[in-house]
């Protein structure tokens, strides 16, 4: 008779579970990896659609251990979402990496597992952490367009970086979130700069700045996308950015609670028509 070890049958245990994972499990368990928790109202919305098979899979994926869940005492605010509940009343569940989820991330970058007691501090942090709201923004408008190219054909998020990733080669610069959004008419990248409305206006300044600063080392130009917390921080920072910035870097506003795979972005030193993601390379102006 084998005899094994505790690591062994947790090696066991994961083996038998990760042979019961689906292509759309594993994007899921990816985001979570990357960007740390989502709602079930952005789960549903991009990876399923019906919230009863939405919430079918997640109980399963629990059982398994990939997922852990919690309800917040008070439910997290996420500001401008305009992703349908679907049915769900209240706050929706926060999810998480579960253990084997840390597992599967873990064979993903080649790295050492966290342990049990490690993986329950981490998802702790995140469960309580001051920055959730402003982290489910982020991840809410990438949903957004996740959710639009689950239902329309043609359309494709073909990168989602978190803040770390996206500011990889940055010299200190760092955005909320890096994406590549692709069309039927074209394809876009940006950088996102999710706000609260706590920052004063002169910091959001200095953060084009910033990525002016690093274009002039030759590196690539996308569009910076500062999604707004209200219509008057709209207006007065194109108010700010053009009457006291010259550094010629693109950039482009939106407001929470609008969709960001329609014509939703408003140019810097442009017009007063919104456009699309993808139409912001052509559109925009020097400041």
């Amino acid at each position: 008779m084998t005899i094994r070890t505790p690591s062994q049958r947790a090696l066991a245990a994961y083996t038998v579970a990760a042979d019961r994972l689906t292509a759309r499990d594993e994007l899921l368990l990816r985001w979570l990896a990357d960007h740390r928790v989502l709602t079930t109202t952005q789960i549903t919305a991009a990876l399923f659609g019906s919230a009863r098979r939405c919430q079918a899979r997640l109980a399963d994926l629990r059982q398994l251990g990939f997922l852990d869940c919690s309800m917040p005492r008070s439910g997290p605010r996420v500001h401008g979402e305009s992703l349908p509940r679907h049915g769900y009343h209240g706050a929706p569940m926060l999810h998480v990496l579960g253990p084997h989820g840390y597992a599967w991330a873990a064979a993903r970058d080649g790295t050492q597992p966290l342990t049990e007691r490690r993986a329950k501090a981490r998802n702790a942090a995140i469960m309580h952490s001051h920055h959730r709201e402003h982290t489910l923004g982020v991840n809410g408008f990438f949903i957004a367009l996740a959710a639009h190219a689950r239902r329309n054909h043609g359309y494709t998020l073909l990168q989602w970086l978190n803040e770390e990733q996206a500011a990889h080669g940055l010299m200190g610069v760092r955005p909320d979130g890096y994406g590549e959004w692709r069309t039927r008419d074209g394809s876009a990248e940006f950088y996102l700069e999710y706000d609260t409305g706590k920052e004063q206006l002169h910091l959001l300044a200095e953060k084009v700045a910033a990525y002016a600063a690093v274009a002039d080392f030759g590196l690539s130009r996308p569009p910076v996308v500062f999604w707004l917390h209200s219509p008057r921080r709209e207006r007065n920072l194109h108010q700010l950015l053009t009457s006291t910035q010259r550094s010629g870097y693109p950039v482009a506003t939106g407001l929470h609670g609008s969709d960001p795979a329609a014509d939703s972005f408003l140019v810097v030193g442009g017009g007063s028509e919104r456009v699309s993601l993808n139409e912001l390379e052509n559109e925009v102006g020097g400041l």
